[in-house]
């Protein structure tokens, strides 16, 4: 479809409902580095004006790395500062806070300057006069990073379902209520239930197919009769979940953070249907602790955490899981009950959310961005090779495990046990309450003689 219409006295020919090439977005990247306005560039490439300016909103990235001979810092206050060692490097490096960026989230005295150029037309730093010389974190478009970020978006709208968590706990409760109590039919349920289900008849098979809910075919006595059609599996995402939850932005988060220790999380699987393992890789310590779940569900990583939760304490917690770093896994697709501690009234409502972590998504079938918790798995399979099953084996007996497997010295860090650093550096209550214990190392196996 095409639509003409006139900038500026010029009659520009326009087709719509295309996304932006990448060749368009470098011509974008350089006529914004040439001073060139968002009307001159919309009627460059024939495009909206206000698509333009969507593109350079969305996609632009804020930058907080300081240009050479330069620093960051966005305080209004920089040239008059006098103060010294706020923060841990001012005080290693010895030189003033006004030259340190960190410095800004705990002074007293912190005011954030702003700049027109960013929140106005064109609202980024490219073909600024003073870019490389300005000290405030700057605002960029860059072509690459932009087609990056739009393929991503592409990518990850067309996964998932769709549905917030409220929905699908109100559809579980009436799931529960008419199927498990009340053995009704699916299609009974849709029927009567029009007004009320988010989804139409054949997308609720679908979900239960998928596990989002407690109900399964199981619960469908007429469904088990049949034998299921051959076919993969497909991973129901909501998409909506991983908003700013991505790799890019975990990359921002800890260079924002840097002094933030990461947390590895992922699962181990044995046979298909059954028992699964959730490790937690702490890369500070390079240590890893691994919780038995009976169904690789949302639901049950949800309890271990909680559980962890309420032992630790929130100060704990928090200092144990600052920053989460994980895969697109289903049991993973509920970041909200995973980064904040609920409380819960009389009737199961949720009335106060605490914030507890962060929780970051890899980019999809890149197991390599968390490739120290996959690399110590490689333990794990010493006591059960793949394709074996969990069910066997109880927590006690896998926390065992994990204790051998972190009383192993290792060279990459100067062989010292891994339980050794991470009491060193969280201390030995929260060591104990986590059921760390030391292992004398001529005592340490790493087979499955110590199940016996």
């Amino acid at each position: 479809m095409k639509l003409n219409w006139v900038l500026l006295g010029k009659e520009v020919s326009m087709d719509t409902y295309t996304h932006l090439s990448s060749s368009e977005r470098n011509q974008i990247e350089v006529m914004l580095n040439q001073h060139h306005t968002l009307k001159q560039i919309a009627i460059s490439l024939s495009r909206d004006l206000s698509g333009i300016r969507r593109e350079i909103l969305r996609n632009a990235e804020w930058s907080k790395i300081p240009n050479r001979g330069a620093y960051i810092n966005d305080c209004t206050k920089t040239a008059q500062c006098r103060k010294r060692f706020l923060c841990s490097r001012c005080d290693f490096h010895r030189r003033p806070c006004r030259s340190c960026s960190k410095c800004n989230a705990v002074c007293p005295d912190f005011v954030k300057a702003s700049c027109s150029r960013q929140s106005h037309a064109p609202y980024v730093c490219n073909g600024c006069s003073i870019r490389y010389s300005c000290k405030m974190t700057k605002r960029l478009y860059l072509a690459h990073k932009a087609q990056q970020l739009a393929c991503q978006r592409l990518s990850v709208s067309r996964q998932g379902h769709g549905y917030t968590p409220e929905e699908l706990a109100r559809v579980e409760k009436l799931l529960l209520e008419l199927i498990v109590d009340r053995s009704q039919s699916i299609h009974h349920i849709a029927h009567n239930n029009r007004d009320i289900l988010p989804m139409s008849e054949r997308h609720l098979y679908t979900l239960i197919d998928r596990r989002m809910f407690e109900t399964r075919n199981i619960d469908l006595p007429a469904k088990v009769r049949y034998r299921p059609r051959k076919r993969s599996v497909e991973h129901a995402i909501d998409f909506r979940c991983r908003k700013h939850r991505t790799w890019l932005d975990f990359q921002q988060f800890i260079q924002e953070h840097p002094d933030c220790p990461v947390v590895e999380m992922d699962t181990v699987e044995g046979k298909k249907g059954q028992s699964v393992l959730l490790t937690l890789y702490f890369q500070a310590a390079s240590l890893q602790l691994c919780f038995k779940r009976e169904a690789n569900t949302s639901a049950s990583v949800i309890e271990i955490f909680d559980d962890l939760y309420q032992r630790l304490g929130h100060d704990d917690f928090t200092r144990l899981f600052p920053c989460i770093l994980t895969d697109n896994g289903t049991e993973f697709s509920n970041p909200e009950r995973l980064e904040n501690a609920c409380l819960f009234d009389n009737d199961g409502n949720i009335i106060q959310k605490i914030l507890r972590t962060r929780l970051f998504y890899c980019d999809p079938q890149s197991p390599q961005q968390k490739a120290l918790c996959e690399r110590n798995h490689a333990f794990i399979r010493r006591f059960v090779p793949k394709g074996h099953s969990f069910d066997n084996y109880t927590q006690h007996q896998l926390a065992t495990m994990m204790n051998h497997i972190n009383n192993y010295q290792r060279d990459k860090i100067k062989m010292e046990c891994p339980r050794s650093i991470f009491t060193f550096i969280y201390g030995s209550h929260v060591a104990s309450t986590l059921g760390l214990s030391p292992i004398d190392p001529n005592l340490v196996c790493l087979n499955p003689l110590i199940f016996k």
